[in-house]
C-alpha cells in the first residue's frame, strides 16, 4: 500500500517517537513559562500533541478565606484551611509559543505551585 505521506511502498517516512516532558512545580506562572521555554529548546523540531497544566494550592490556618480567589473558595470567608488542585488538559498540535501563551493565560493564584506535562512527538 502506498503511504499517503511519502508516496512510497513500503513507507519511507522517518519513525516518530512520543516523549514526555515534565516541568516540575514552579511557584509562579512566569517561572513556569521560562522553564518550559528553556526545556522545549531541546525539541525545536518536535510537535507538542498533548499538554496538561496543574495548579496546586494548600494553605493551613488561612486567616480569612476571602483573601483567596472566589473561583477556589466560592463565597466562603473567615478562617479555615484550603487545598485546591486544578488540572487542565488540551490535545491537538501546539507550538512552543502557543504553550507559552497558554501558560500566561492560566489563572493567577498566589502561593500556588504550577507545573506542566507535555507529550512531544519527535523524529527518531
Amino acid at each position: 500500500m502506498v503511504c499517503p505521506n511519502c508516496g512510497k511502498d513500503p513507507c519511507e517516512c522517518p519513525e516518530k517517537e512520543t516523549l514526555t516532558v515534565r516541568i516540575p512545580p514552579q511557584n509562579n506562572i512566569g517561572s513556569l513559562r521560562q522553564e518550559t521555554a528553556f526545556r522545549l529548546q531541546d525539541y525545536e523540531e518536535g510537535i507538542i500533541t498533548k499538554v496538561t497544566y496543574k495548579i496546586f494550592l494548600q494553605k493551613k490556618n488561612v486567616g480569612d478565606l476571602s483573601t483567596l480567589p472566589s473561583g477556589i473558595r466560592g463565597s466562603l470567608s473567615g478562617g479555615g484551611d484550603i487545598t485546591a488542585e486544578i488540572t487542565i488538559s488540551k490535545a491537538g498540535t501546539f507550538s512552543k509559543s502557543q504553550i507559552e501563551q497558554h501558560i500566561e493565560s492560566l489563572p493567577v493564584i498566589s502561593e500556588a505551585d504550577f507545573s506542566v506535562d507535555m507529550e512531544v512527538e519527535v523524529t527518531k
